[in-house]
C-alpha cells in the first residue's frame, strides 16, 4: 500500500521483514531490505522468478511506504538442472543425443 502516511523506517523495515518471513521464500533465497524515508529498496538473490511477485506484494502492502525499488535477482538454473531438463525431454521424444564432450556421462 502506498501512501502518504508517515511511519517510521525502522517499523516499515519490521512488518517488511515479518511479512517476508511468512511468505518462506526458502532457504536458497536471500532479499535485504533498506528503508529511507518510506522508500524501500529490494535486493538480493531469489531462486525462482515467481518469488519476486510474492516479495514485491508482501513489501507494497505495509503502510507508510512512499515507493518501492526493485534490485532482486533471480539465480540462474543449475547444469544439473539443465542437464536433467535435456534428459528428460530426450525421453519424452524418444531421442538421444550423440555423446560430446559436453554431455559425457
Amino acid at each position: 500500500m502506498l501512501s502518504r502516511k508517515h511511519v517510521a523506517d525502522k517499523d516499515i523495515l519490521r512488518q517488511i521483514n515479518h511479512r517476508l518471513l511468512k511468505a518462506s521464500l526458502g532457504a536458497h533465497s536471500r532479499v535485504t531490505v533498506q528503508v529511507h524515508n518510506g522508500d524501500v529498496t529490494l535486493s538480493g538473490t531469489l531462486e525462482y522468478q515467481n518469488q519476486r511477485k510474492a516479495v514485491l506484494r508482501a513489501s507494497r502492502s505495509v503502510d507508510g511506504i512512499r515507493r518501492v525499488v526493485d534490485t532482486m535477482t533471480v539465480k540462474p538454473a543449475t547444469t544439473k538442472w539443465r542437464q536433467q531438463t535435456l534428459d528428460d525431454l530426450e525421453k519424452a521424444l524418444g531421442t538421444s543425443r550423440e555423446p560430446t564432450p559436453e554431455n559425457k556421462p
